[in-house]
């Protein structure tokens, strides 16, 4: 009784009572020897698994510091992304608002365009009649220098008959001078047709010079309306080759607008991709949240499990079993 008294007291198992004999009391001792043996094995399981728990448990927190660690590093880098991404998707969208811009100014050229090229047929038609008109006035300025012709020559067969009345009116007054006092009237008539005739000469010499100058005038604006046909026809081909060169320039303008077309359409599938990534950055934002959440917890019980260990250790500490060194 006093060995077991004392066993209680300082809580060693190592002193367990011996006695001797087939009496209940030794049957008792020794069943009770066999407990505290199995008790001893128990603590010692209790120590092995409070020593795991303690090295798991340290193990799992050093685990969780280390993905806590990458999840934050993670965290930080999918920040990084998104504010790429957001930057990406800015720059999308300010070249899409260039896009549209460089396409409303190709549609207002290829309109411009077309205005020009409507007015150059209105200026070609307008040159071709300018051309026609001019044609036609020279024509018309051929027949009236045939026509000058015809009357130099009528107003040549004036004065030459304007010359012979003179001369014969001449000739008559020589005549009525010789008749004397019978011929004075006869040399009356013949004075008055000699006068006649010089007037008649001297008109027909005005109208003669009047016809050199329209003459000459008139051949002056042949030689500008010359000019000015040819100046035409070079202004029609001018005009020709200014519209081909409009027409080629269209068709430029038509594949620059089918190009903004296909840029915008770019544009457009990287700004949905940008907006898909963004979202996925959003979503594995939210994980890595939810990861260092969980993280959290994991060490919190990585604690509880320590405490436990070290509860557990303290619990048995006070036992001296066989096993342990004196």
């Amino acid at each position: 009784q006093n060995d077991l008294v004392a066993m209680e007291k300082s809580a060693d198992l190592t002193r367990v009572p011996v006695l001797k004999g087939r009496d209940e009391v030794a049957g008792v001792a020794n069943a009770l020897g066999g407990l505290v043996s199995r008790f001893e094995h128990f603590i010692a399981d209790i120590r092995s698994a409070a020593g795991g728990l303690d090295e798991r448990s340290g193990a799992l927190d050093n685990g969780a510091e280390s993905l806590q660690a990458a999840s934050e590093q993670t965290r930080k880098q999918i920040h990084d992304v998104s504010q790429s991404m957001a930057a990406i998707a800015d720059q999308a969208s300010a070249i899409e608002r260039a896009t549209d811009e460089s396409a409303s100014t190709v549609k207002s050229a290829v309109a411009a365009n077309e205005e020009v090229q409507h007015r150059l047929t209105t200026s070609e038609g307008a040159a071709e009649h300018t051309v026609d008109v001019i044609s036609r006035v020279s024509g018309s300025i051929h027949a009236l220098n045939e026509s000058t012709g015809k009357i130099e020559q009528v107003i040549g067969v004036i004065a030459d008959i304007a010359e012979q009345t003179n001369l014969l009116a001449l000739n008559a007054a020589i005549e009525a001078a010789r008749a004397g006092e019978h011929g004075r009237g006869f040399a009356v008539v013949a004075d008055e047709v000699r006068t006649l005739s010089r007037r008649t000469s001297d008109s027909t010499r005005d109208i003669s010079q009047w016809v050199q100058d329209l003459v000459s005038g008139v051949s002056s604006v042949d030689a500008l309306l010359e000019e000015m046909r040819d100046a035409g026809s070079s202004n029609r081909e001018h005009l020709a080759a200014l519209k081909e060169h409009l027409q080629s320039l269209q068709g430029q303008f038509v594949d620059l607008e089918n190009h903004s077309a296909e840029i915008s359409s770019a544009v457009a599938f990287q700004r949905d991709e940008i907006g898909r990534v963004g979202r996925r950055s959003t979503a594995l934002d939210e994980s890595a949240d939810f990861l260092i959440e969980t993280v959290e917890q994991t060490r919190t019980i990585s604690e509880a499990l320590r405490q436990e260990s070290v509860s557990m250790r303290q619990l048995i500490a006070r036992f001296r079993t066989a096993a342990e060194p004196a």
